[in-house]
């Protein structure tokens, strides 16, 4: 079905939703890496509280032992750098924004405050009692503040620790299911696109591959964006331009090969009639003029006795030209009747035999070599009239012993399987011919011999009845004094098995 949008509104919002989609997928990202972050802040907040008070507790118990070992001395430097240590804790505290709850904050704060102001206490009874006792109630509860100080911390930093994984797995999942989904997301889009584009593309391409092919009628329905089904239409409208010219075009060719083909037999006509009057004119015009002579000695005879002699010549004469006028009809009925419409397995062998036992006969072949050469174990079979392919073959040799000279004279008969042809080649030494010669050598009443004058009905018969048997007649030659070679191609039989 068409659609109203267009390809360039659909890849904007190709586009558009693809940007979302990735921004959408890098605010996320960006999101969980923030928290990422704040919880590894955490964590180090944690770490470093912990590491301090270590520190502070430390010199706690540094100061215990020398005051045990009676080093008031050292165990006051002890005391004040556990204070200064603490001094800077609060002020840590109180200057970061604590990442964990404010009820920890507050607890660490009461704590770290406790254990300083009993650490001051214990530094300042020290100062008091020079020599005197000393109380170390004071550096014992420091000892516990401490000591719940750093529980509290050990406590904070397990449950960010332990906040902090699950968090971090969370957010792993999360981007991850991020990915996904927006792998997914531009896979559909993308793929969407790709089908609105290529779907219409392929359609409008086999539309044309079928036209080219000529299916003419070919027509493409609306199919995809409106640039697509724009196409569609200028292509259906080129379809139909190219099926009206087509049509016209083949109704005008249909009458123009009417009308050539009218032309063409009216030409034939002519050129045969002209043919036939040339080559039947010459006889009857012999005949007439015997005839009148024959009248007009008849009639001016008298009573005197009519020469024997002379009326047999003239009366001779009549009939060898009314015989010349049988043949030349006979040989047009020939060109123009379909032919033996019974035919069998011939073989070509037996064919060449029989025309070259009568060519050795001709008187004129007592000084000409007449040879054959081929494969004579093939039978070279073809489907044909034996008759008439014995009449085509003995048309060329004739031929070609009446072109060779009578003193160095050679006709070659060559015979060959190819291809699933049977070919056979008629070579002369003879007098050759021009190209325009062997152009026109197959057209009737066309001949070049004048010794004794020809009709040049005999390879235009050849030729017809080569085509009858779906062959092939050719004649060719390197120029007049340089032999001639005429080809006569038949399909091939099969050979009968044994």
């Amino acid at each position: 079905m068409g659609s109203n949008r267009t390809l360039a509104r659909k890849t904007i919002g190709t586009l558009a939703a693809l940007t979302v989609t990735l921004v959408a997928a890098g605010g996320a990202a960006i999101w969980a890496l923030l928290i990422l972050q704040r919880m590894a802040e955490s964590a180090h907040e944690e770490f470093t509280e912990f590491v301090e008070m270590r520190d502070v507790e430390r010199n706690v118990w540094a100061a215990t032992t020398h005051l045990e070992q009676g080093l008031r001395d050292s165990a006051a430097v002890d005391l004040d750098r556990a204070i200064a240590q603490l001094d800077e804790f609060d002020a840590l505290q109180t200057s970061l924004e604590s990442q964990f709850d404010a009820k920890h904050a507050s607890a660490e704060r009461d704590l770290a405050l406790r254990a300083r102001d009993a650490i001051r206490a214990m530094r300042a009874h020290l100062a008091e009692a020079r020599e005197g006792p000393i109380d170390t109630e004071r550096l014992a509860a420091a000892r516990r503040a401490l000591s719940n100080l750093m529980d509290e911390l050990e406590r904070a930093a397990k449950i960010t620790n332990d906040q902090t994984r699950s968090r971090f797995g969370l957010m792993l999942a999360l981007l991850a299911g991020l990915f996904a989904a927006t792998l997914g997301s531009a896979v559909i889009i993308c793929t969407s696109h790709y089908r609105s584009v290529i779907g219409p593309l392929t359609y409008v391409r086999d539309g044309v591959r079928r036209l080219t092919g000529g299916d003419l009628s070919v027509r493409l329905s609306p199919r995809g964006d409106a640039e697509f089904t724009d196409l569609q239409g200028d292509f259906n409208r080129m379809a139909a331009e190219l099926e009206s010219l087509y049509r016209d075009l083949e109704r005008r060719v249909a009458e123009q090969s009417k009308q050539l083909a009218v032309s063409e037999r009216l030409a034939g006509v002519g050129f045969l009639a002209a043919g036939v009057a040339h080559e039947i004119n010459n006889p009857l015009a012999i005949m007439s003029g015997h005839a009148e002579s024959l009248l007009r000695r008849l009639r001016s005879g008298g009573g005197g006795a009519i020469d024997p002699a002379a009326l047999t010549h003239d009366l001779e004469i009549i009939r060898e030209e009314a015989f010349r006028c049988k043949k030349i009809t006979q040989d047009l009925l020939d060109l123009a009747r379909p032919g033996d419409q019974s035919r069998g397995a011939v073989s070509m062998w037996q064919i060449i035999h029989g025309v070259t036992d009568v060519l050795r006969l001709a008187p004129d072949s007592r000084h000409v070599l007449i040879e054959t050469s081929g494969d004579a174990d093939d039978q070279l079979l073809v489907a044909g009239s034996e008759p008439e392919l014995k009449r085509v073959l003995l048309n060329l040799a004739m031929n070609a012993l009446a072109a060779v000279s009578q003193i160095n004279g050679r006709v070659e008969l060559r015979a060959r399987r190819d291809n699933g042809w049977v070919e056979l080649c008629v070579y002369d030494n003879g007098c050759g011919m021009t190209p325009e010669t062997a152009e026109h050598v197959f057209e009737p009443f066309f001949t070049t011999r004048r010794n004794p004058p020809g009709v040049g009905l005999g390879l235009a018969i050849s030729h017809a009845i080569v085509r009858r048997h779906q062959g092939v007649l050719l004649a060719a030659s390197d120029g007049p004094g340089k032999g001639s070679v005429f080809t006569l191609r038949l399909p091939a039989a099969e050979e009968p098995h044994s």
